[in-house]
């Protein structure tokens, strides 16, 4: 399942985090692109930002 997170929080975070490691594709976004940059990468297993 392709899932979109409005935010790059505690919150996008954690359920991100949790989502990915479920199998589901995850694009973060924000109003700070480099900050959700930054989550996609952390959070691993093919997360992504988008703009």
């Amino acid at each position: 399942m392709r899932i979109g997170v409005l935010g790059t929080g505690n919150m996008a975070d954690a359920l991100g985090g949790h989502w990915v490691r479920a199998g589901h594709e995850v694009t973060f976004g924000g109003r700070d692109v480099r900050r959700a940059e930054r989550l996609a990468a952390r959070v691993g297993g093919g997360a992504r930002a988008g703009g």
